[in-house]
């Protein structure tokens, strides 16, 4: 490969002055990369993952590094010698010196990332060497590879910081000399950190729900939900997670010991993430860390291990590491010293358990979530949707027949959630047999069966339905949940659904209307049947009873029916229905609070007001569906837009949110994604089957750059675009 021959006639911020020296870019052949690093673009690839690593053979007396970033701080390793810590010092893309003075021989470096990225991500450019001089070929990568998941403990945060209290900078931590990387270098390994401090498997250190490391894994850069990271880039022999100290904290383990609740939700996100481990890391060994000898966590990790090695996963082990001697440092987190006795504990451990042996997997997976049978269909289309306890394939046919004979594979399958949409004929009864496969090639012996019986005569009402009967349902006066106000409890729920009947006199002015609702945590709104608004929710699709609030605290939502939204048509002479669900952040919260009013400014009266009686259900699941006859959904299908649409998102130029809104004429596949300037995908915010009704989606781009970005709704035969500007 060409290099670039370049003269640098000024110094960078005290930086030596480099003159006549030659650019060697970013995607040189002779760089190596190691962990995750965003390669969309090769010659500036970015990372946004502690720990990052590159490593060259060069030629000359100095190098020097081209980088983005005046945030990080690095350490400059040569030819096995820390020469310096390195911090960018000006924004943007930028020449800096790393070495000089070198004799004029080979030499080899090593330029690693010493902690966390903050809040975006960073990009290096490539090396700068003495004119003439170029790389030379490198080593062959390591061929063991670690994988280390955990927290600020993982990330070595502070860990050169001399003090107790919280470390005054980024510039104390060294993730070089934390415990993951000591033991890959003692078992000649390439490693990858995959942690973040502050984050739990379940919960963070603050008791936020969500803030965890599932929910992040599948990022090639810590901030963003995208690109997805590719496995298949690094396959490790070992899986160290050491997750737990932050959901101790945040279930308040440190002052009072967390119920049996959080035990069993720790204890089934635990299995839960294992199988995701397990289903993208072909052949690997998994070792699950109990850190700091606390007893709740070791007793709860170990309870996993022994069901995971009942259930024949015996790729799975348990470890542990005690509460150390000597002075922990910022704010209680291991010093250097104690990181080297962390990882010789680890080290002995791991000596046990043959890591480097590919793990040939022969249990047989098996189905943990499927339909009720008979089930009943009552539109010409079913969503079938199954869930396996292991990454697998699913297929299905109308015969019982081994796996590998079956017909037909599911749509969207491969990992726990598989869902394929058939066809159905009203009147007839169909049933299927499925089974699926495993990556490691184990099929299920015996087929789960599901009869499907169509009837399309009636339509399922769903709960936010004005025909919905909702007189077995509890009732009460709001505000329903904790407090010294409580009129109603309604139980330790994830999610509690609300209904309320109110009327309109007259013709209704709806740009004189205001509603109000708040609840704790999250909350979604429908207005005689119609989604209209939500509240710290970030999943805008697939919302269902498990999806858990953004963050613990009491949202308000107002919302103005102003003329020309597509909801203000929906108030409705008569009899007008509105119903709420809301979501906590904490699964084992106790109660769920709520209130709402509906207000005509221009009458100066309150259709109905705080305080009012609500239908509510809290059952521990989302209301069933209703069968009624299609005769019995006149008032609804009054409502039906008579054309596919997609409106202006409001408000537009917008900083960060912005509310989207659509119109289905007909039921169907909905997909409703955005894209950038470049034409790149960069979320989706629905991809499910949605009846015909008008729909409001709120995107929140607070994680996105500022500029130009194209939604795009796809439906049955109808797909437009329209364009949205972020300016922050």
């Amino acid at each position: 490969m060409k290099h670039i021959f370049v003269f640098f006639l000024f110094a960078f911020m005290g930086n030596s002055i480099l003159v006549a020296q030659d650019t060697i870019p970013a995607n040189h052949s002779f760089i190596q990369y190691y962990g995750r690093w965003d390669m969309s673009d090769p010659t500036q690839p970015t990372h946004g993952w502690p720990g990052v690593y590159v490593t060259a053979v060069f030629q000359g007396t100095s190098i020097g590094v081209i980088t983005d970033d005046n945030a990080c701080w690095y350490n400059v390793i040569i030819d096995d010698t820390l020469t310096k810590k390195f911090h960018g010092t000006v924004y943007g893309k930028n020449a800096y010196t790393l070495a000089s003075g070198l004799r004029d021989t080979v030499h080899t470096i090593l330029f690693t990332l010493r902690g966390e990225t903050s809040w975006t991500k960073f990009g290096f450019y490539g090396f700068i060497l003495d004119h003439g001089k170029t790389l030379a070929a490198p080593p062959t990568k390591p061929v063991r590879k670690i994988e280390f998941i955990g927290d600020s403990y993982t990330s070595a945060s502070g860990n050169e910081y001399m003090g107790t209290d919280a470390a005054p900078s980024d510039s104390t931590t060294n993730i070089y000399l934390g415990f993951g990387p000591i033991v890959a270098r003692h078992f000649g390994a390439q490693y990858m950190m995959t942690s973040r401090g502050g984050i739990g498997l379940v919960l963070d250190w603050q008791g936020v729900y969500g803030n965890c490391m599932p929910n992040c894994y599948d990022r090639t850069l810590y901030y963003s939900t995208t690109p997805k990271w590719d496995y298949s880039q690094y396959v490790p022999n070992l899986v160290v997670v050491c997750l737990g100290l932050n959901d101790y904290s945040g279930w308040g383990g440190y002052s009072a010991q967390p119920s049996e609740q959080c035990a069993q939700y720790y204890q089934t996100k635990y299995h839960d993430y294992i199988a995701t481990i397990m289903g993208v890391n072909k052949g690997a060994k998994i070792l699950c860390v109990a850190p700091n000898g606390i007893e709740w966590l070791s007793t709860n990790i170990k309870q996993v291990v022994q069901e995971e090695q009942t259930a024949g996963h015996t790729n799975v082990f348990y470890g542990a590491f005690p509460y150390l001697n000597g002075t922990y440092v910022n704010s209680g987190h291991p010093s250097v010293t104690q990181h080297q006795q962390i990882a010789d504990t680890l080290i002995s451990t791991i000596n046990t358990i043959d890591a480097w042996t590919p793990y040939v997997g022969t249990t047989k997976p098996y189905i943990t979530e499927l339909p009720s049978s008979p089930t009943t269909s009552y539109s010409s289309s079913y969503t079938l949707t199954v869930k396996t306890n292991a990454y697998a394939t699913m297929k299905y046919s109308t015969e019982d027949k081994p796996y590998d004979q079956m017909e037909n594979v599911f749509t969207t399958t491969g990992t726990l959630s598989h869902s394929v949409v058939l066809s159905c004929a009203n009147g007839n009864s169909y049933t299927y047999f499925l089974r699926c496969k495993d990556s490691y090639g184990n099929a299920m012996d015996t087929s789960a069966v599901v009869t499907i019986v169509a009837d399309t005569t009636k339509t399922a009402v769903v709960w936010t339905s004005p025909s919905y009967d909702h007189s077995m349902w509890s009732k009460g006066s709001a505000p329903l949940g904790y407090g010294p106000s409580v009129a109603t409890q309604v139980g330790k729920v994830v999610t509690a659904y609300y209904w309320h009947a109110f009327t309109i006199d007259g013709a209704p002015s709806s740009a004189s209307c205001t509603l109000y609702v708040k609840a704790s945590d999250g909350a979604v709104v429908y207005l005689n049947g119609y989604q209209i608004a939500g509240a710290n929710l970030s999943a805008n699709s697939g919302i269902g009873y498990s999806t858990l609030a953004d963050k613990a605290n009491i949202c308000e939502l107002t919302l103005a029916f102003t003329r020309g939204t597509s909801y203000s048509r929906l108030l409705l002479t008569g009899t007008n229905t509105i119903a709420v669900e809301v979501h906590t952040a904490n699964a084992l919260n106790d109660t769920s609070t709520f209130d709402s009013y509906l207000y005509n400014s221009l009458s100066g009266t309150y259709f109905y007001s705080l305080g009012s009686d609500w239908y509510y259900y809290a059952g521990g699941s989302a209301p069933s569906e209703q069968a009624k006859t299609i005769t019995g959904v006149k008032q609804e299908a009054a409502l039906v837009p008579e054309k596919m649409d997609l409106l202006p998102n409001y408000p537009n130029p917008f900083n960060p949110s912005t509310t989207i809104q659509y119109q289905l004429s007909s039921r169907g596949m909905v997909t409703l994604k955005v894209y950038n300037i470049l034409g790149k995908e960069v979320t989706t915010l629905v991809n499910e089957q949605k009846p015909a009704g008008s729909y409001a989606v709120q995107w929140n781009a607070g994680k996105f750059a500022s500029g130009i970005y194209f939604i795009t709704l796809r439906a049955a035969n109808f797909m437009k675009t329209t364009k949205m500007v972020l300016l922050k």
